[in-house]
């Protein structure tokens, strides 16, 4: 239930927690950022709420394929027909404002709020079960320890078959690019500079790096 639209916008509308069916289980999967509104709303009908995040340069790496495999995105035409410096350029400059500000807000709520779970999509590919164990927790579920490795196998099989879920997410299986460090192989010195200025802070405060000297 979302009247205005505004999930398009990724702003997370009280009406749509207000109008929740009162029985039985719900998930919502969202891109909302962190308003002070929608953070009250989650709180009010306390809704446990786990928020994923990734190192931001691997994250305008993902970004920039996306686009590119992306034909109805607004800069489809640009990363695909221009420079393709100036178009990575372009994807780093978006991550450092929207996508650091969108990182900054989530991080700030789940450090001041246990009922926001904080998990690195980092720490997901080192050890799923571990990180899927914590989100159990936050949702007060107890399972058996077989229960929870056969759902991590059930998952990775819908999937992909054949392969585990851990696997897949080492071997970086995803539309978009899931390999951790890959930004290393498409920044710039000057792509290197701009995220330095603007976003390292980011990067500092996720454990991602100790100062600014990468």
């Amino acid at each position: 239930y979302d009247p205005k639209g505004l999930l398009y916008q990724h702003i997370l509308d009280p009406a749509l927690l207000e109008n929740l069916p009162s029985h039985g289980n719900f998930f919502i999967k969202t891109h909302v950022e962190a308003r002070p509104e929608g953070v009250e709303a989650l709180r009010r009908h306390n809704v446990p709420t786990t928020v994923l995040m990734r190192d931001l340069r691997d994250q305008c790496v993902s970004r920039f394929y996306h686009v590119l495999n992306s034909p109805s995105h607004r800069h489809h035409d640009f990363y695909v027909n221009g420079d393709k410096a100036e178009a990575f350029t372009h994807c780093v400059e978006i991550c450092v404002t929207e996508y650091a500000n969108w990182i900054r807000g989530w991080a700030k709520v789940a450090r001041e709020d246990e009922q926001f779970l904080l998990v690195r999509y980092e720490d997901m590919r080192e050890n799923i079960k571990t990180q899927f164990l914590r989100a159990l927790k936050r949702f007060d579920i107890e399972l058996a320890d077989d229960k929870v490795e056969m759902i991590i196998e059930q998952v990775a099989a819908k999937s992909k078959s054949g392969s585990n879920l851990e696997t897949r997410l080492k071997q970086g299986n995803s539309l978009r690019s899931g390999r951790v460090g890959d930004w290393r192989s498409h920044f710039s010195p000057g792509d290197v500079k701009i995220f330095k200025e603007k976003a390292n802070d980011t990067l500092v405060s996720l454990g991602y790096e100790k100062d600014d000297s990468w």
